[in-house]
């Protein structure tokens, strides 16, 4: 497939002459035919029309989202010419993109973006690039509220040829420069539906859990509404704190559901591995007054814990100490105590999950030295990329990865020295003409389809050789690739 790529000067009206350069007031227009992608010669599926070199695919997370799922959408463009293409990147994307409901009204989001310091990005000749990922609705971060119930349009809007002004960075310096705006895009359609009722247990309903011992004027707990749950689904909880002083407390916001803070035990006292991978997080200081309570933080403990065995379990969060150093000024009464201990039990469920299955058959036959982490906290199958080269297909993803230790969190771990990358997909992915930028990544190998979904392994790292040298044969084995 062949398109035709226009390269204009200032001033000058372009006329087509079937691929010759033209001469009018001192300027010069070309027009040329280049193949959509170098190297496949074809564009990928799903880009609008080039224009000005550029072309962009808007791509969404799914067709349909249950109401208050969040609804992720992403932009990729795509050079179509034979020279590398500037592209205006940053905080001006989110005001581009636009979104319509079923009866063709604008809606628009909580907050306007500014088009404040674009940053320049290269895009090689027949390459494509993710320039954002729009999270569109889901909770209070998200660009718009929550959408309701109906059927929604989203498309990437901007004038053919649009340039802005944008900043190239050299070695941390910042060098002015002009960007190409990524041109418009295809439109997206996806639907919005009430929300499956949950699946409750009967007789799980529970009252107040009791709170934690009282110290330094603070006390906490951790509860549910529920202390039954089935496998495969989710198990809310929450941890808060009441203020039982007679003064005004200040707090560092503690990191309670992120990097294993919440202690989970089974039945034997073993604790349930956490696989949730590990998290940077604000902690600004806040005031409780007294006789206040504050919600620390409401979590699906099933998405950062292994959770998918049936029977009984144990919850606990300890607590945490001021952040930083006494001496840096930060008050005394900033430490925060551990909570009660909440018992609550998994039973089995009557619809099978195979990414459960699988992460069980991972979790039990990887190494003992490597953590296992589900890398996309969910048991169902979220769209991604399954690998550096390939088209997002909905699939899921683990990491195994060997670390040392540091002091970021109970159980969780942080400088990694080797990973090994799995992912399972729904269905077969394309590969495509991706920009690699991370000298360090490295391509995905498709194994064949398992079970539970098509089976990709990245186990590119030159020390496997040494640490797990049959890795992919090893997964592909366990999961019964074919």
């Amino acid at each position: 497939m062949l398109y035709v790529v226009v390269l204009e000067a200032p001033g000058l009206v372009p006329v087509l002459r079937g691929g010759r350069s033209m001469r009018k007031s001192g300027s010069v227009v070309v027009w040329w035919l280049v193949a959509a992608v170098a190297d496949a010669g074809e564009m990928p599926e799903g880009y609008a029309k080039p224009v000005n070199a550029l072309a962009s695919r808007l791509v969404s997370a799914g067709a349909v989202y249950e109401e208050g799922q969040d609804i992720i959408l992403y932009l990729d463009v795509l050079n179509v010419s034979d020279r590398p293409v500037d592209l205006a990147c940053g905080s001006t994307l989110e005001g581009r993109l636009r979104l319509t409901d079923g009866q063709g009204r604008s809606l628009q989001p909580r907050k306007q973006t500014s088009e404040d310091n674009p940053f320049i990005r290269c895009i090689s000749p027949g390459k494509q690039v993710e320039l954002s990922s729009f999270y569109v609705s889901g909770n209070e971060y998200a660009m718009h509220d929550p959408l309701k119930p109906g059927r929604y349009r989203a498309i990437w809007t901007s004038k053919g040829g649009e340039t802005l002004p944008a900043e190239r960075y050299d070695h941390d310096k910042a060098i002015p420069a002009t960007g190409r705006v990524a041109p418009e895009s295809n439109a997206v359609v996806f639907e919005v539906v009430p929300r499956r009722p949950e699946l409750v247990v009967p007789g799980s309903e529970v009252s107040n859990a009791p709170w934690g011992e009282a110290k330094v004027g603070l006390q906490t707990r951790i509860a549910s509404t529920r202390n039954k749950f089935y496998a495969n689904s989710p198990v809310p909880m929450k941890v808060e704190m009441e203020n039982v002083s007679q003064h005004t407390l200040h707090y560092h916001v503690p990191q309670v559901a992120t990097n294993g803070w919440i202690e989970v035990r089974d039945s034997r006292g073993k604790p349930v591995r956490y696989i949730g991978g590990s998290f940077q997080t604000m902690n600004p200081l806040t005031p409780i007054k007294p006789g206040e309570s504050h919600v620390l933080d409401e979590f699906d403990l099933g998405r950062g814990y292994f959770l998918v065995k049936p029977g009984k379990y144990t919850a606990h969060w300890p607590g945490c100490k001021a952040w930083g150093a006494l001496s840096e000024g930060r008050p005394k009464d900033s430490e925060i105590p551990a909570t009660n201990i909440f018992s609550f039990e998994i039973v089995p469920s009557a619809q099978p999950s195979p990414i459960a299955e699988a992460t069980t058959i991972l979790e039990e036959r990887g190494p003992k030295d490597w953590d296992l982490e589900h890398n996309r906290h969910d048991l169902s199958f979220p769209w991604s990329q399954p690998g550096t080269q390939w088209r997002r297909v909905p699939c899921s993803g683990y990491d195994f990865t060997r670390r040392w230790r540091c002091d970021c969190g109970p159980t969780t771990t942080k400088g990694s020295m080797h990973t090994v990358s799995v992912w399972l997909a729904r269905e077969k992915a394309v590969e495509e003409p991706w920009q690699i930028d991370d000298e360090k990544a490295r391509p995905s190998e498709y194994l064949g389809e398992t079970p539970f979904g098509h089976l990709y392994v990245e186990a590119g790292d030159p020390n496997l050789a040494k640490h797990w040298p049959t890795a992919k044969s090893d997964i592909a084995q366990w999961l019964k690739a074919k």
